[in-house]
């Protein structure tokens, strides 16, 4: 017998309410070959997110969107850019999740990983007290206008992070500008 909506629903809440991405100190010290990341890597994911394959890693690092890897082996900050990459794509085009990470170099992308780990973790947060108190009145009508809210602050967010991506500059541009002295006038 298939699951009734509400216990879908009540389960998935409180899934996603567990869900956080690991701290970096968790991840492995030493370097891996690509069916250890790939291990590592859906080990995190959510229950029912796409387990991350070799092809997308592969993809991510063909547009530069994690750094390459270093004979064939990925480092803590690759699956870092990874876990990133992935929760990112989710909300955002591929150009601009790109856009985002190709904003951090390897020593900075534990910085911008905690930064991420830590807005993702407060913002679902929000989703445990709400599931807590919808398991409460499992019939409320309220459900509909808390969806409604959620999908316009989804919204929002994403189109005040495309707002602010034209102020980021492509990292070959920043380069270009470092080397050229006509880049200032």
């Amino acid at each position: 017998m298939p699951k009734q909506p509400q216990t879908q629903s009540n389960a998935r809440m409180q899934e996603l309410a567990g869900f956080v991405l690991p701290e970096p100190s968790s991840l492995p010290k030493i370097d891996l070959y690509m069916d250890q990341v790939l291990a590592v890597v859906n080990e995190f994911l959510p229950a029912n997110a796409l387990g991350m394959t070799q092809a997308m890693i592969n993809n991510y690092s063909k547009n530069d969107m994690i750094p390459r890897p270093r004979r064939k082996k990925y480092a803590r900050q690759h699956v870092m850019a990874i876990l990133m990459a992935h929760a990112l794509k989710q909300s955002l085009c591929l150009e601009d999740a790109k856009l985002l990470l190709s904003q951090f170099d390897e020593k900075d992308m534990e910085e911008a990983y905690n930064h991420y780990r830590k807005a993702l973790t407060e913002q679902l947060q929000m989703t445990e007290l709400l599931t807590k108190k919808i398991s409460e009145a499992p019939k409320d009508p309220q459900w509909l206008t808390l969806a409604l809210s959620f999908a316009a602050q989804a919204q929002a967010g994403k189109l005040m992070c495309e707002a602010l991506l034209p102020l980021l500059e492509e990292p070959e541009e920043k380069k270009r500008k470092k080397e050229s002295p006509d880049a200032a006038e």
